[in-house]
């Protein structure tokens, strides 16, 4: 199997540029943004490390809770052994050690919190590239049709320098009025980055290759794009140590699933051995599996609030669903007016989506 290849709607790589210039040789210049590409990289690039040790200290927070649980739980069997009180230290150490990192942040909020603000910058920086397509529709039209991109390129040029601007000077404050808009109950002021004075406008009539070349680059970077990259977030590829939410959900379910099993298991066993005169049974040991088995259930149950399969399973199919509804008014517009419309509108679902990720992430909690 090959695996989806993320961002490749941005011409990250010399083979998207190259196939782009291809499929869309007349609005090609106004897809290349070099400028938006290296500074996407770079955040992207860091974001990336951010989540990996982020949610490493999260799952060793919970190894070291349930360590020092399981300890506690057998403390009266091993009080006696030798070493009996290195073990008792090393267990309360692993306790403190996992209440730090995980109740109160220690080494894991900063990096999440960083986290989140990459992922806030590289998703804007997405949508600035994909509003231009809309806003400056005219200026792409014309420069098409003339072959000087001059123009649009000044007029994005400074669009991008605004953008990185605010994303240099008030990138934590505008995070933190986007996550909060929907409890405000204020409608999202800030989805446009790039605006125009006035009404939208309408491109003016152009070749009919190019301007048809523009809605299927728009149609097949930003439509089918976007709905690749829910689905691929939706795929279960069956292993049990994946980045794909729907995997981790099935593998939550099945272990929960198995430790509730092993547990009523286990209490049958403890009926006979207790009822059925089972002389010699490790009774204790049996009560001391009982209490494992509830430790391992919940150290699952906060890897999943840490993780949150279930809500990002939900989240990507409902977007999912949403974009094909709109690319089918896209491929039902029979006007420009008509086209731009359902593309304004997959805008404002995108910067709706990205804010619904932040919101719950910010939410998630490895806190055992």
């Amino acid at each position: 199997m090959t695996e989806f290849r993320y961002n490749h709607d941005l011409l990250l790589s010399d083979e998207d540029r190259k196939v782009a210039l291809a499929a869309y040789p007349a609005v090609f210049r106004g897809l290349d943004h070099k400028e938006l590409r290296d500074r996407f990289k770079a955040a992207d690039q860091v974001a990336k490390r951010m989540k990996a040790s982020s949610r490493r200290l999260g799952a060793l927070s919970i190894l070291l809770v349930a360590f020092a649980l399981v300890a506690a739980s057998t403390a009266h069997l091993t009080e006696h052994w030798h070493g009996a009180t290195v073990w008792a230290g090393l267990a309360t150490l692993a306790g403190l050690a996992g209440a730090l990192i995980g109740g109160f942040g220690v080494m894991h909020s900063s990096r999440k919190k960083r986290w989140l603000l990459l992922r806030y910058e590289s998703e804007r920086l997405r949508q600035f590239f994909f509003q231009t397509q809309i806003v400056f529709a005219p200026e792409i039209a014309e420069a098409a049709a003339t072959g000087d991109w001059s123009h649009f390129e000044t007029v994005r040029g400074v669009a991008f320098s605004r953008l990185a601007h605010i994303l240099d000077t008030e990138r934590e404050a505008r995070f933190d009025l986007a996550i909060r808009e929907e409890a405000l109950g204020v409608t999202a002021p800030d989805r446009w980055i790039v605006r125009r004075a006035g009404q939208s406008a309408i491109p003016p009539a152009s070749s009919v290759g190019a301007e048809q070349q523009h809605r299927e680059a728009y149609r097949d970077l930003r439509f089918l794009g976007q709905c690749s990259f829910a689905q691929d977030k939706l795929t279960e590829t069956g292993s049990w140590i994946s980045p794909h939410p729907a995997d981790q959900l099935r593998a939550a379910r099945t272990a929960a699933g198995g430790a509730i099993l092993l547990a009523v298991l286990l209490h049958l066993v403890l009926a006979v051995a207790i009822f059925g005169g089972w002389e010699g049974a490790p009774i204790a040991w049996l009560h001391i599996a009982g209490l494992w088995l509830a430790i391992l259930a919940l150290a699952i149950r906060t890897l999943d609030e840490g993780l949150r399969p279930g809500a990002e399973v939900e989240r990507y199919r409902a977007f999912r669903d949403s974009v094909r509804n709109i690319l089918g008014r896209f491929d039902g517009a029979r006007s420009t007016a008509k086209a731009l419309e359902a593309m304004r509108e997959m805008e404002e679902l995108c910067y709706d989506e990205m804010v619904s990720f932040l919101r719950s992430n910010k939410k998630a909690s490895f806190a055992m």
